[in-house]
């Protein structure tokens, strides 16, 4: 057991003392894999630095080439970075040179637009163009911004330098004539705020129009917004040109938003009393329509009520008439009716007359007849015996036969007997 001991302790340091040799080789490998991965790029990299200034779109392909490489053997043995062999180390040094040359050629056209953009806002800052001169020195500092981003070297060059202090001067000066401008901008906001403030009850007296038909109220509340309107706009105490020459900043885009508003609100109210004024004509218009649309009605009316009163007389006089006809008629046919019974009483009266003559004369008639009979009788009594007895029988026959009916004679049984005495 101890034999084996000795055995395990023997191998132990028999690898503890080739684990050095070891490491080292596979890092030697290590080492070398980077630097030739490394010297793969570096050609892209004397090649872009030789074209920088006739190609700077390929030279920056071939540093991005170049780039990729470097990134790929620091990936393999981060002592690239560091090491001597072959050269390396200088050969970084002279590839970061060149990277930031290629970086440079293409910022500087960049840097040059920032301060052209700079000497426009100097220029214009000189001549009182503040707004113009804000306007530029952003584009400017735009610009350095962007050249800045591709390398911070530019700095580095003299001339760039002085170029950018100077600019950063007249960026100072920028802003003390900022602050005066603040305060001749803070008085022009508030004449516009109140410009904008006429405007609105202007176009709010605008709106009692706006799809209505007018109305004593709507045109009464228009005119009270247009004397509101005005009222604000006479406090105003603005004009554009002098607002121009009491700064030396001259004519701000403030000042021309003031006068806009102003000019705004003027032609607001000028369009809101023409509206006003075509409202008051209209309803102007209304009233006579239906002062006039009043009278003729009224005029109607006493016409209708007229032929109405006229249509009823005549009604009144037809009936009337009717009336009197009818009373008339009625007169008429009761006279007619008088008459006709004055008649019928006369036929009456004068046939009862008739009858009584006709009476009277039967009568006469029988009376004679019975005269006549007596004397007949007389004569006949001379006659003889038998003869006489009956001329008594019927001598009293015929008396009572002529008194039931005088006008006719009766005839005798007898008379078949014996020959009658017609004288």
């Amino acid at each position: 057991m101890l034999t084996t001991y000795r055995l395990k302790l023997a191998s132990i340091f028999f690898v503890l003392t080739l684990m050095p040799e070891l490491g080292f080789a596979a890092n030697a490998q290590t080492l070398a894999k980077a630097i030739e991965t490394y010297k793969s790029g570096y050609d892209a990299c004397v090649e872009a630095h030789r074209i920088r200034g006739s190609n700077l779109k390929t030279a920056k392909e071939k540093i991005a080439i170049y780039s990729t490489k470097l990134k790929e053997a620091q990936s393999i043995d981060s002592r690239i970075m560091t090491t001597t062999e072959q050269n390396v180390d200088r050969n970084i040094t002279q590839c970061r040179t060149a990277k930031e040359d290629i970086l440079r050629a293409e910022a500087f056209p960049i840097i040059e637009k920032a301060f052209n953009e700079c000497n426009k806002s100097k220029k214009q800052l000189s001549a009182g163009q503040i707004t113009s001169a804000e306007s530029s020195f952003k584009k400017y500092s735009s610009f350095k911004s962007q050249a800045f981003a591709l390398t911070s070297s530019l700095d580095k060059q003299p001339g760039t330098k002085a170029k950018i202090r100077r600019c950063d001067k007249t960026g100072d000066k920028l802003k003390l004539a900022l602050s005066d401008v603040e305060s001749i901008v803070k008085i022009a906001k508030q004449q516009n705020a109140k410009a904008k403030q006429a405007l609105s009850s202007c176009r709010s007296g605008q709106s009692k129009f706006k799809g209505k038909s007018p109305s004593k109220q709507s045109v009464s509340e228009a005119k009270n917004k247009l004397s509101e309107s005005l009222t604000i706009t006479k406090g105003i105490n603005f004009d554009i040109n002098s607002a121009g020459a009491s700064s030396k900043y001259g004519v701000l885009p403030i000042h021309k938003s003031v006068q806009a508003s102003i000019s705004e609100s003027k032609k607001c109210q000028n369009s809101l009393k023409y509206s006003i004024a075509q409202n008051q004509k209209t309803l102007s218009d209304r009233q006579l329509a239906k002062t006039a649309a009043a009278k003729k009605a009224q005029e109607q009316k006493l016409l209708k009520d007229k032929a109405a009163k006229a249509l009823a007389e005549k009604k009144r006089a037809d009936k009337l008439k009717l009336e009197q006809e009818l009373a008339e008629k009625q007169k008429q046919d009761a006279l007619i009716l008088e008459q006709e019974k004055k008649r019928i009483e006369a036929l009456a009266k004068a046939d009862a007359i008739k009858k009584q003559k006709a009476n009277e004369k039967a009568i006469m008639q029988a009376q004679k007849a019975e005269k006549k009979a007596k004397k007949e009788a007389a004569r006949k009594n001379s006659s003889s015996d038998w003869r006489n007895l009956v001329d008594e029988d019927e001598s009293d026959s015929s008396k009572s036969q002529e008194t039931s009916s005088p006008s006719k004679k009766s005839k005798k049984s007898w008379t078949n007997l014996a020959p009658v005495n017609k004288n």
